[in-house]
């Protein structure tokens, strides 16, 4: 509550300047104070919108909270500034798929990819994902293999997977892994089965 008070006071000094306002935002947000925070970072976005800081910890935010109308629209403002922020492209394709926008959402995947993250199997997970919900296969199996192909450890290896078995791009060849609906209702040894 100090802290807010300074705050409070340096912005009723200095004024409404771009760069105090989106830091307060900011650490209002990161302090669990949404409300505020939006409000700071909406001030600084309408103040310069062709700034993209501002707008980017918004999309954050929305994201975050499941507003996702409001998340592609903060992230396309800091898309505009810089176009190659892997983040603002993993919200912009997380936003459009969840409002049923899945060719918008791939693309969104691929600029993720194509500016730094080819490296992570997270993303090529998404990518199966979104190309599945566009009803490609093909192409999710292809996102699997490069998934595949990047040197993992062996629990990544697992994840992957574990996350391509629940998309239902391969099938379980491990005979020990319990399903989750098993682990969730597990059988008492020597106890009646159905």
């Amino acid at each position: 509550s100090e802290a807010l008070r300074a705050y409070r006071a340096a912005i009723g000094i200095i004024g409404g300047h771009y760069t105090l306002l989106a830091e307060v935002g900011r650490k209002l947000v990161r302090g669990g104070y949404d409300s505020a925070g939006e409000l700071l970072l909406s001030y600084a976005w309408e103040d310069q919108p062709e700034m993209g800081f501002a707008p980017g910890l918004l999309a954050t935010l929305y994201d975050r909270q499941g507003r996702f109308r409001e998340a592609e629209v903060a992230a396309r403002a800091s898309l505009a500034e810089d176009p190659t922020q892997p983040i603002q492209h993993h919200i912009l394709s997380r936003a459009l798929m969840a409002q049923g926008r899945l060719d918008e959402a791939r693309d969104a995947r691929l600029e993720v990819i194509r500016h730094g993250e080819a490296g992570h199997w997270e993303q090529w997970g998404w990518l199966a994902e979104v190309e599945l919900a566009r009803g490609d296969t093909n192409a999710a199996r292809a996102a699997l293999d490069s998934a595949r192909a990047l040197p993992l450890a062996l629990h990544q290896s697992r994840q992957i997977d574990s996350f391509f078995l629940e998309l239902g791009l391969i099938e379980d060849t491990d005979p020990l892994r319990e399903s989750a609906r098993d682990s969730q209702n597990p059988r008492v040894p020597g106890g009646d089965q159905e």
